[in-house]
């Protein structure tokens, strides 16, 4: 990493070093001139650098932070292009309302790299984000080889990415890693030992009451089962157990649609809904990809819902700063009167009521790799969580209905979701205060 602090000239620059106490040290005494906005002559000295003391194979990426317009816009734009062809990854960043949303995108690689924030205290807020979309998981960058150990002489062991680190990893049995596809294929012959194994479970819980659990039967997939009297499944023992504690009370929200994503987009609550899918891609460890403009709508289902309802969804996003949809009721270039979207720093919830009033609020978020949302309503009041964090607000009023049905990862006028998708539930809800109990 490199540090180069530009106004009217170069004020300041630190050589590229992989030293980061030197260079926390050198970031610390950045003096700030105030003398004008060559940007170009940054972005100059940048390509120099990298001529100079690039090392072979590790990519090359540059981010340019600036609180105004260039004084040099045309050339600029030339030495972005110069950084580009050389294979610099640009990105750009724009701090304060004195930045130009078209010079940012010129100076990036592509517009998703074009950032602008109203202050450096927002910055700061999404600095961690920044540093994970110029530099992604480390043993998945661009010309880094991630697996570097020959593992071919066990066909289940395949090396994945994990944690910024490359781990050893096995398929189920009956199942083979195929290096052209990434992934875990079947594999009937592939039944090596691989790694330290425990017995085989081949059931799993249901995601109806602990009393009732799933059993994979060959050829008919998995089977719903229920546990004798008095006994409830236990992942432990891979059974049912006798309950120590009475039955816990009757929920007041019962599942209307369950989508796990293990087989395909097939609704696995019973209820049998249809799910149509345009353009999801599903990954063999029970994963939906969203990429592109794919999205799941499921049609007449609103008419099944009510007035009181709770939507669930677990979900791992791409490095953006564009706003996204994750929940919507209507079309393209139609009118919708319940959103879910997301950027980089918030959630935001907004509807429309019978009486055409609308309501909204957001909720701040720290994403983590993996975050789970809740959408809910009652009637009379919209109320949300993400990652454990609530937040309601009166509506005053049940939800205008769209002729319609729900869409997952599709809201009008914004962004498709990019990432994977774990789980999308749906519930249908007897009374309130359901998003702290699902």
């Amino acid at each position: 990493m490199g540090i180069i602090v530009y106004s009217k000239g170069v004020a300041f620059s630190v050589p590229l070093s992989y030293d980061p106490v030197y260079l926390k040290d050198q970031a610390s005494i950045m003096p700030h001139p105030r003398e004008g906005t060559n940007t170009h002559l940054g972005i100059e000295e940048m390509i120099d650098m990298f001529k100079k003391d690039k090392r072979d194979g590790v990519p090359m990426a540059g981010v340019v932070v600036t609180d105004g317009i260039s004084k040099e816009k045309e050339k600029t734009l030339l030495q972005s292009r110069l950084a580009r062809d050389l294979g610099i990854n640009m990105f750009s960043v724009g701090v304060g309302r004195y930045t130009e949303e078209e010079e940012l995108r010129g100076i990036a690689s592509n517009p998703d790299q074009a950032i602008k924030v109203e202050s450096f205290d927002e910055l700061l807020k999404i600095l961690s984000k920044l540093v994970q979309l110029v530099c992604p998981n480390k043993c998945m960058m661009p010309g880094v080889i991630a697996y570097p150990n020959d593992v071919s002489k066990n066909c289940r062991l395949y090396w994945k990415c994990e944690g910024e680190e490359s781990k050893l990893t096995c398929c189920p049995r009956g199942f083979s890693f195929s290096a052209p596809v990434q992934s875990c294929i079947p594999d009937p012959k592939c039944v090596e030992p691989c790694g330290d194994e425990g017995p085989i479970c081949n059931k799993r819980p249901s995601v109806y009451q602990p009393t009732i659990y799933e059993e994979l039967i060959e050829g008919y997939g998995w089977v719903q089962r229920s546990c004798p009297p008095g006994t409830a499944y236990d992942r432990v023992t891979c059974g049912c157990t006798i309950t120590q504690t009475p039955p816990p009370p009757r929920r007041v929200c019962r599942v209307l649609v369950h989508i796990p994503f293990d087989i395909d987009c097939v609704d696995t609550s019973g209820n049998g809904f249809l799910i149509k899918n345009h353009g999801v891609k599903f990954t063999r460890t029970g994963l939906a990809l969203f990429e592109g403009k794919a999205k799941l709508v499921i049609p007449n289902i609103q008419r099944y819902l009510g007035s009181n309802f709770l939507v669930k969804m677990r979900y791992k996003e791409f490095p953006s700063f564009e706003t996204q949809g994750l929940l919507s009721n209507g079309d393209c270039y139609t009118p919708m009167t319940l959103q879910l979207i997301k950027d980089s720093i918030r959630h935001t919830y907004k509807i429309e009521n019978s009486y055409r009033q609308r309501t909204g609020f957001t909720i701040p978020t720290n994403f983590k790799p993996w975050n789970e949302v809740t959408f809910s309503h009652d009637g009379n009041t919209l109320a949300g969580s993400v990652n454990g964090i609530q937040n309601e607000k009166r509506s005053n009023g049940p939800i205008q209905r769209t002729p319609y049905g729900i869409s997952i990862g599709f809201v009008d006028g914004y962004k498709h979701f990019q990432g994977y998708m774990d789980y999308v539930t749906i519930y249908k809800c007897a009374n309130m205060n359901v998003y702290n109990k699902y």
